[in-house]
């Protein structure tokens, strides 16, 4: 009887390997693709978050400590110490009017919609409403949005 040596590897055995090491990438890169995404989605709700928090406290400085609010047409004008200052949307965003100093608050990647504002009166105050959304697109092309409230109490 013959003995036969073998030293190498078979073919189906490379094929196995192959197969198993095809397989173990593909779960890498589809792993890596996903945490990429996720990524790119934390990073815009962080941006429009922190974008969204720097606008409603923008607002809310602006009626604190207001001598008259008046809101016309959607344009918020706020009277302090004799100086007058509004705010207002246009298109897609939120912009503050200081004499005859115009200054966009948004940061221009972000999209400002449905800013509205309104005034009513609750327990003798004046209390000031207001909302809009912000959408941000991610570089890998989804859209986040967030909403927004400010509510402030103007005597």
């Amino acid at each position: 009887m013959k003995q036969h040596n073998s030293y190498g590897v078979t073919l189906i055995e490379v094929l196995v390997y192959l197969a198993l090491f095809s397989v173990l990438i593909g779960g890498i890169i589809v792993s890596l693709y996903s945490l990429f995404m996720v990524s790119d989605r934390t990073g815009a709700m962080n941006m429009v978050q922190m974008e969204g928090d720097f606008l409603v406290a923008k607002i809310d400085a602006l009626l604190l400590q207001a001598d008259t609010v008046t809101i016309s047409g959607g344009v918020l004008t706020v009277t302090k110490s004799s100086e007058t200052v509004s705010v207002f949307a246009s298109s897609t965003d939120i912009f503050l009017q200081r004499s005859s100093a115009l200054v966009r608050l948004n940061n221009p990647d972000m999209l400002v919609e449905n800013f509205v504002v309104s005034k009513s009166l609750s327990a003798g105050k004046a209390r000031i409403d207001g909302s809009f959304s912000l959408r941000l697109r991610t570089p890998a092309g989804a859209l986040y949005t967030q909403n927004f409230i400010v509510i402030s109490f103007v005597h």
